[in-house]
């Protein structure tokens, strides 16, 4: 049987079976483990965890504080930094699929916004948008032209 001190002294974090422990180690897997499915995409792109947060959960766990809630994930601001406290926040699933690389955002008025957010913003379906913007419309004529409306382009005669 074991001592308490023995105990103790086995006893890291305690947090092995917790929510923002698995948060904590899929973090550091998508970044240092190449069998991971996501590497390529963080360590593989050079995206590291801080040191402090390496050292430990609790350091992570002190930068961070616990998640707001329950379904929170840790997002970057920056998606070309890596993991640390001056980059990373507490994000919901929407925040999370917005911020990536591959978002296109849209600047009309003054005002930046995804792709997704002029379409609930609108009330205009997204691949209307896209559509629009791929057919040549100007970003203006995309967001604010009614539903139906046709612009026929003449051709350039050389």
């Amino acid at each position: 049987m074991k001592d308490a001190n023995t105990s103790k002294r086995l006893k890291t974090h305690g947090l092995s079976k917790t929510s923002m422990y698995l948060r904590y180690r899929s973090m550091i897997k998508r970044c240092y483990d190449p069998m991971n499915e996501e590497y390529h995409n963080y360590g593989g792109r050079g995206i590291k965890v801080c040191d402090r947060w390496l050292e430990s959960i609790d350091n992570y766990i002190k930068d961070m504080g616990k998640p707001i809630f329950s379904m929170a994930s840790i997002d970057r601001i920056d998606n070309n930094q890596g993991y640390s406290k001056e980059n990373c926040y507490w994000a919901t699933k929407k925040e999370q699929s917005v911020n990536r690389r591959t978002t296109k955002f849209i600047e009309f008025n003054g005002e930046t916004l995804c792709m997704a957010d002029w379409s609930r913003k609108l009330g205009c379906e997204k691949k209307v948008i896209s559509q629009r913007l791929k057919a040549g419309w100007t970003i203006e004529q995309a967001l604010t032209m009614p539903k139906g409306t046709v612009i026929r382009y003449q051709r350039e005669v050389i």
